[in-house]
């Protein structure tokens, strides 16, 4: 997937996360999406690319959610972090492999955003968690689809 069209999509996503997302969340969590996102994206580019796209929607996040400037970006510095063993051929990006590094570090991420925040309950991280890890399988199927070419 080209940057600019990568750009739009997570544009969009960061949209719909702050707005609609966090006003219609079924049980007082919404998904990040922007995170799944872009951890399928940290697998296919460099570190340094890679902290570039989180650093830029982490605070593209912040401003939107209306958050302290860097927390979303600090949070998900260790997804990046956790996205580069997928680039190597043991790991070589696997289902398996993909939901128990999207769990570890989206379960991070949510628990650091809850104590930066003044804390929300560990229910409220876990619903959050979970959710963001039923949009994986979907996610991941596209990613496969695109990246096979």
């Amino acid at each position: 997937m080209s940057r600019p069209l990568l750009f739009v999509l997570l544009l969009t996503l960061a949209l719909l996360q702050s707005t609609l997302f966090a006003r219609y969340a079924p049980w007082g969590a919404a998904p990040n999406l922007v995170f799944v996102v872009l951890f399928f994206r940290c697998t296919r580019c460099s570190v340094q690319e890679a902290l570039i796209w989180t650093f830029t929607f982490g605070l593209l996040l912040d401003i939107l959610g209306m958050d302290a400037l860097g927390i979303h970006a600090l949070a998900m510095i260790p997804m990046v972090l956790a996205a580069q063993p997928l680039r190597v051929r043991p790991w070589a990006i696997n289902p398996v492999s993909v939901m128990v590094l999207v769990a570890m570090s989206a379960l991070f991420n949510n628990l650091f955003l809850s104590v930066a925040r003044g804390g929300v309950g560990f229910f409220d991280v876990l619903i959050q968690t979970t959710m963001q890890l039923l949009f994986v399988p979907i996610i991941y199927f596209i990613y496969r689809r695109i990246y096979k070419r």
